[in-house]
């Protein structure tokens, strides 16, 4: 199995997409640099950017996990892009991180540079520090992808 970066020209390419999208405002189910975007949507972005094609995201409310606990974030990784779940201990440039609020797993960055990248509310697209407490704590999955 063939990790999507185990290739340094993909984790190069990754570190280009992130800093084009540093600074992008947060925005509920929008996937536009520059003009907003949430957390999956940046992740799908970089995907494409990435070669990914073909990923569908159905519309899902804002706070759709305070109130359900179907995994839907999780499913529609599974069910779009080929990778493995793996524990949040050790993760690698290029990993999506999945981070629990509410219910269930509701948010996700990439890791990259000892840094998570994400998109999430009140606040521009930008990069924390991977042991940020606040964010540490709620970090419940790796998810690593690879190639087919």
């Amino acid at each position: 199995m063939k990790f999507l970066f185990d290739d340094e020209d993909n984790i190069k390419r990754l570190e280009t997409f992130c800093g084009q999208w540093e600074g992008t405002p947060f925005r509920h189910h929008s996937g536009q640099c520059g003009f907003g975007c949430d957390c999956i949507h940046f992740i799908i972005r970089g995907l494409e950017y990435l070669g990914f094609t073909g990923i569908d995201i159905p519309w899902y409310p804002s706070d759709w996990h305070l109130h359900m606990r179907e995994e839907l974030l999780l499913e529609g990784l599974r069910e779009n892009v080929p990778g493995v779940e793996l524990r949040p201990d050790n993760p690698k440039d290029g990993d999506l991180i999945l981070y629990k609020f509410g219910h269930v797993m509701s948010h996700v960055g990439w890791f990259l540079n000892n840094h998570v990248w994400q998109a999430s509310v009140g606040v521009r697209l930008r990069s924390r520090i991977w042991e940020d407490e606040y964010w540490h704590k709620r970090r419940m999955l790796i998810y690593r992808v690879y190639m087919q």
